[in-house]
């Protein structure tokens, strides 16, 4: 069950880095609230994600905005892709990154339904 619990993180990190690695020239609508709220949270492990909930209330609407819309991709994503992760990577690196990677590597493997979750990451 832990294990399970892990995986389930890791799943709702995989699209916590896209909410601020948005390119330098098209900054994305949390950027500013980053900097504001969470200037010295150190990056990764879904850091920046906790720092922005905590603020939530005193964030941009457009931030907001694109915090629901995150929230209702992750579990889009979980819900599509837990079952393959679970078969297909239960020992890939915990973490975001390393189940993300590891279904990405094994998306010929993977029902499609995650294939078509894996096809929207960016």
């Amino acid at each position: 069950m832990r294990n399970q619990n892990l995986l389930l993180v890791a799943l709702t990190l995989v699209f916590t880095v896209a909410l601020y690695a948005d390119k330098p020239e098209k900054p994305g609508p949390c950027k500013a609230d980053i900097e504001k709220f969470c200037k010295d949270v150190p990056r990764g492990e879904g850091r920046i994600m906790e720092c922005l909930k905590k603020n939530e209330a005193n964030l941009a609407a457009e931030c907001k905005a694109k915090l629901e819309e995150r929230k209702d991709e992750r579990a889009a994503f979980r819900k599509a892709c837990k079952e393959d992760a679970k078969k297909l990577c239960a020992e890939a690196a915990k973490g975001a990154q390393g189940v993300r990677a590891c279904l990405k590597e094994k998306a010929a493997q993977a029902s499609p339904a995650c294939q078509a979750e894996l096809a929207k990451i960016k």
